[in-house]
């Protein structure tokens, strides 16, 4: 920790600096104008929101009418600019969530058909609400286990050991409380918890969930998922059990009946496993090397296809024993309200899994809207889930969720708006009313085959260990109180301020501003990641407001320092969130970047992280960079606490 202080003798204590020391003080340097956030008050800002739709009854329409962002993009919509790339997405999207639905169906404890009804509302549902023209709601493998886990429970508690019996059953539903009532019920709660954060204005709460932990959480999911398909993809029958320490108990039931496995299931699966994976991995990127446009290859539909038609020729179900799909009942079903008696029981889950979604999808359409440049209304994001789910929650169904894979082929195939939503459900409703029958002799182990092979990017997150580890010990902590103590000390409204070099004239007489000097008075962890990111902007938005007016040849010579005296600590987010600010710096102003006042291990950290090209970029102090680029150093005075001497205490 480095505290500056004045004449050796007036140490400042890094907490009480933090809550009581305006961090810009306004020094005597004629040169500079200064930039200051307006710290609003919380309580004031939440008040001013609820109210403001309440002053006139425009302003209640206008408030009413935001909840349907169709509404505005709609009536915009550019058929010639827009129109084939949605065509594309939707489609390819649409091929994408058919195997998806099915196969994350059975992980849920239902039947495959409710994959796809889920598949089919949560995009069109979606589409009316969402702000982000190209995330993919739909089936996503670790809520379809965390469904599948609260289904096994709910029905262990209500009918013993008789559940699994009801579960292998082609027609449940003359039980009233079943395994598709408790996962419809199951979504429904998940639909009002996010509906409830979002008019708490409770999103706040997601930046405690980190990159780090989200990856940790769901590459830990990942592990239960691939276990809990091992028994298909060999053919075993195991005996459903759950509770703390279930996966050793599965995985000794495997190494016990390992020797009983299917020859013909097994060698099956290690066929569908090598297609998959050579087509994604090999045929797909050659093929791509030679396309205008990137070609999206939905193998895991070919691979159901192919063995579908396989099996249904050669009765692999009556000759070789090997269990498929079974009947898969064609049409829509009709709404109905949920079990409301069982929503207590869903709640511990549902909760988990409010977190997890809305997580990942914020993150994600914030990422994606940055990436192609527009923008999202993040508290409209959480209504759209919420509203999503709530309404999917009344038809048969299970919890949706944004899916990273799906979002990433809707850019890739270039969407525009979210009416490629449109002919995504428009194509899963062909298969619910016509094709969907055709799926019954589709082999389980196939479907097994496929969540495993998806499951794959999330196991390799377990490389991103070693860099965590160098980065940033937190995020590799594993010790819930030490991450919880951590992030109550680091949880505080951070402080920031600029100093910005006053108008000038070019030598082609147009007025600029050169140099731009930015301090950010906290940690820089995950819980301020966003914070950081918005006040850079901020201040790079104002730096750079006559740029635009600026030939190229004038941008030469601009310079952005980032004042590191109280960046005592950084995380993987920290370091990612610089990155982006730099690289936006960068692309508007082609600024040469300082670091004044960094620490030796912050100076190494920037330097491994790659944040910072050489050492050449540090500067010892703001002063010694304005000597250095010839403006005169700030004047030292009494009412300037925060830059006195160069003297420091570590």
């Amino acid at each position: 920790m480095v505290v500056k202080c004045k004449n050796d003798h007036s140490k400042i204590d890094e907490t009480l600096k933090s809550d009581s020391t305006k961090l810009m003080i306004r020094q005597r340097n004629p040169d500079f104008e200064f930039i200051e956030p307006d710290n609003q008050g919380i309580v004031k800002t939440v008040i001013q929101e609820f109210t403001s739709p309440c002053k006139s009854g425009h302003d209640f329409l206008n408030s009413f009418l935001s909840f349907f962002p169709i509404l505005q993009w709609l009536p915009k919509y550019s058929i010639r600019d827009n129109l084939f790339g949605d065509i594309i997405a939707g489609i390819t999207v649409g091929v994408l969530h058919v195997p998806q639905g099915i196969a994350y169906a059975l992980l849920a404890g239902i039947k495959p058909i409710n994959g796809l009804y889920m598949s089919f509302f949560a995009p069109l549902f979606y589409m009316f609400f969402g702000t982000s023209m190209h995330c993919s709601l739909g089936s996503f493998a670790v809520v379809s286990l965390m469904t599948g886990v609260a289904n096994e429970n709910i029905m262990q508690k209500y009918y013993g050991i008789n559940a699994t019996d009801i579960f292998e059953m082609d027609d449940y539903s003359i039980y009233q409380i079943n395994p598709m009532t408790i996962a419809s019920t199951l979504a429904f709660t998940v639909g009002i918890c996010e509906l409830i954060i979002a008019l708490l204005r409770l999103d706040f709460l997601c930046v405690y969930f980190s990159d780090p932990l989200v990856g940790g959480f769901t590459t830990g999911a990942a592990v239960h998922v691939f276990a809990s398909q091992l028994d298909d993809i060999m053919g075993i029958k195991l005996t459903r059990v759950s509770g703390p320490g279930y996966l050793f108990v599965v995985i000794y039931q495997l190494a016990l009946k390992v020797y009983q496995s299917n020859l013909w299931t097994l060698g099956i699966s290690a066929c569908a496993a090598v297609f998959l994976i050579v087509g994604k991995d090999y045929v797909t990127p050659a093929i791509n090397k030679f396309t205008p446009v990137k070609i999206v290859i939905p193998y895991e539909l070919i691979v159901m296809i192919i063995s579908t038609i396989v099996s249904h020729t050669y009765s692999w179900h009556g000759i070789h024993s090997i269990q498929v799909v079974g009947t898969v009942p064609k049409g829509l079903p009709t709404p109905h309200l949920p079990q409301l008696h069982l929503i207590p029981e869903c709640l511990p889950t549902a909760l988990a899994i409010t977190i997890v979604t809305i997580a990942v999808h914020i993150s994600m359409a914030k990422m994606i809207a940055k990436r192609l440049n527009y923008s999202i209304d993040p508290s409209q994001e959480m209504y759209a889930v919420g509203f999503t789910s709530a309404l999917s929650g009344l038809f048969p169904v299970f919890p949706c969720s944004i899916a990273l894979a799906r979002t990433m082929v809707t850019v890739e195939c270039g969407a525009k708006t979210l009416l490629s939503n449109l002919l995504t459900a428009s194509l899963l409703l062909s298969v619910i009313m016509w094709f969907g029958p055709y799926f019954e002799s589709l082999p389980l182990c196939i479907l097994s085959t496929v969540i495993v092979c998806a499951l794959r990017p999330m196991f390799l997150k377990f490389k991103d260990l070693p860099q965590l580890w160098r980065i940033s010990k937190l995020d590799y902590d594993l010790d819930y109180k030490l991450c919880s103590y951590r992030m109550h000390r680091c949880d505080r409204r951070p402080n920031w301020g600029a100093k910005i070099t006053k108008p000038v004239l070019s030598e082609n007489g147009i007025t600029i501003r050169r140099t731009c000097i930015f301090k950010f008075e906290s940690f820089l962890l995950f819980t301020n990641a966003e914070r950081f990111e918005k006040a850079a902007y901020q201040v790079l938005n104002s730096w750079t407001g006559h740029l635009p007016r600026i030939r190229e040849d004038d941008k030469a010579g601009f310079y952005f320092v980032f004042d590191c005296s109280a960046l005592s600590q950084i995380d993987t987010m920290g370091i990612n969130a610089i990155k982006d600010v730099i690289s936006d710096i960068q692309s508007r102003t082609k600024a040469i970047i300082y670091y004044a006042n960094a620490r030796d291990e912050l100076i190494d950290l920037l330097l491994y992280s790659k944040v910072a090209g050489s050492h050449c970029e540090f500067v010892s102090s703001v002063d010694e960079f304005l000597t250095l680029i010839n403006l005169r150093p700030f004047q030292r005075t009494e009412t300037n606490p925060n830059l006195v001497e160069d003297n420091f205490i570590k």
